[in-house]
């Protein structure tokens, strides 16, 4: 049995038919009922129709195969567009020469995946309220409850990819039917008419449009997903289950390196101006970026991971020599570092300002 079969004798002919006839594949006669033949250019693929067939499970695996190869993409993305039928599936890709071997690092990754939630959060707040610029709070019920529907799946291979599966329909509320595919193509659509604007006409054009093209919570939550290496793009796309047919579906959006310092920018220009309030902030140590000063102390920046309404922030905070020493004794003891300030952010950075009352919490 290849590794396969076990996720391949999961899929139904039905899901499978669905799925290659949108995507205008022919079906051919066949002599037996318990298998069936579909063709697109010069690629056959065969069916078992009856999950009772002692090789239904080889069959699968190899038409997803083959599904796989035309399309040019991963077999483990077939499967899992064909193991859950009515879940559509999105992908947030980030390129770049620190992911080529399709890993990332434990803090990027939490970063990443955080964005990724931020960003199906945002868009589900927008279906549910049309023309906002921004959301002050995003804790809606029909959104949440999308949210801890959604699944993760398996990292594909190529770059780094977070696959989220994303249910059409909205669990336990009938009467929000689609609301998930709702979600999935304001999200791309709100994206890329967002980069069109941003390449044609900049920063302005998108602040200034007299119907909102994106909301400030969405542009945070890309600016957060934004790789930080030279030569990188982000990219995010959707699979849409054949089982609800789908009009002209969104493109992949592709956020190129160019684009980011306008991110930032429309970051900071649509979220309206707010008191920063001066808070306690405990979270862990992450990096530290000291350097002697004349009395040969260490002082300087550090990083702190925190979290911030539902979200993890890293704020860069300047510490002088005796709270830099406990910044550093809670990084080696990996214990949470407790400091009060002022929070602002900045673009992409976040920075805690005025940094008083500085404890390791054991």
């Amino acid at each position: 049995m290849s590794a396969l079969e076990p996720k391949a004798e999961r899929i139904e002919f039905a899901a499978v038919r669905a799925y290659l006839e949108s995507r205008g594949w022919e079906r051919l006669q066949t002599p037996r009922d318990d298998i069936a033949a579909y063709r697109a250019d010069d690629e056959d693929v065969i069916l078992a129709v009856e999950p009772t067939l002692s090789d239904y499970a080889e069959v699968m695996a190899r038409a997803a195969r083959t599904i796989a190869r035309h399309e040019q993409r991963p077999v483990e993305g077939v499967l899992a567009d064909l193991t859950h039928p009515r879940t559509d599936h999105a992908r947030f890709r980030r390129t770049g020469q620190s992911v080529e071997d399709g890993t990332i690092d434990l803090s990027a990754a939490a970063t990443f995946l955080t964005g990724a939630q931020r960003s199906l959060l945002a868009a589900a707040h927008q279906v549910e309220v049309p023309n906002t610029r921004f959301h002050p709070r995003m804790s809606r019920t029909a959104p949440q409850a999308l949210l801890q529907a959604c699944r993760l799946g398996a990292t594909e291979r190529g770059s780094f990819t977070l696959l989220i599966h994303c249910p059409i329909d909205l669990p336990d509320h009938p009467e929000r039917a689609e609301f998930g595919r709702q979600t999935l193509t304001t999200l791309l659509s709100s994206l890329a008419k967002t980069v069109r604007v941003l390449r044609r006409d900049g920063v302005k054009a998108v602040v200034d449009a007299e119907e909102p093209i994106i909301s400030a919570n969405l542009t945070e939550a890309v600016v957060t997903m934004l790789p930080p290496d030279e030569g990188a793009d982000l990219e995010i796309g959707a699979t849409f289950s054949p089982v609800v047919p789908i009009v002209d579906p969104p493109a992949l959006v592709r956020i190129e390196r160019g684009l980011f310092a306008s991110f930032d920018e429309l970051a900071s220009a649509l979220r309206p101006p707010s008191a920063a309030r001066e808070m306690r902030f405990v979270g862990r140590v992450s990096d530290l970026h000291g350097i002697e000063n004349a009395n040969d102390e260490l002082e300087g920046e550090i990083v702190l991971t925190t979290e911030v309404e539902d979200a993890l922030v890293r704020a860069r905070c300047t510490l002088g020599p005796d709270d830099y020493r406990k910044a550093v004794d809670a990084h080696r003891d990996r214990q949470l570092l407790s400091v009060r300030g002022t929070l602002r952010r900045y673009g992409r950075k976040h920075v805690l300002e005025s940094p008083t009352h500085v404890e390791v919490l054991s």
